[in-house]
């Protein structure tokens, strides 16, 4: 779907029936097929907006199969769930401890994960209110530090 999507040509007459096929079928994907699923949605712009409940259901599946995954698998997932424009508190939780955890870590991780997170969590802070919304605010700040000494740091090639 991303490679019709790049070529500018529709997508919705694979979308629908892959949607259809995935319903109620996730408990039986792996933790790296879900994340790669939801990244293809929320990079897929034409084709109409996802059903909630679809949404629901593959992220509750994601959620269930990261419990002890690497950190840096979850590093990705805000940015997705803010181009979908999807709230899913228990996924959002837990990326963004990862996010947290992998920043006070020092883990090695790839600079565009971490814009990828910066951008991600900027785009759900107009999703949440208050306190929420200020823990975002500031978790997108410490990404976009970390964006910039890694950028500065990086040698071209490693860019």
């Amino acid at each position: 779907m991303l490679a019709l999507e790049r070529l500018g040509l529709p997508t919705e007459s694979l979308r629908a029936p892959f949607l259809q096929h995935l319903s109620g079928q996730c408990h039986e994907l792996s933790f790296g097929d879900l994340r790669r699923v939801l990244m293809t949605l929320a990079r897929c712009t034409t084709g109409g907006a996802v059903q909630d409940a679809q949404l629901r259901e593959i992220c509750d599946e994601i959620h269930e199969k990261a419990t002890d995954c690497d950190p840096r698998d979850l590093l990705v997932i805000p940015q997705h769930l803010g181009r979908l424009q999807f709230l899913h508190p228990p996924l959002l939780a837990r990326s963004t401890h990862a996010i947290s955890r992998l920043i006070s870590s020092r883990l090695t991780v790839l600079p565009l994960d971490v814009l990828r997170a910066w951008d991600g969590l900027l785009l759900l802070t107009s999703l949440v209110e208050g306190e929420a919304q200020d823990q975002l605010k500031q978790l997108a700040s410490k990404c976009k530090l970390l964006g910039n000494r890694m950028l500065q740091e990086g040698s071209t090639t490693e860019l």
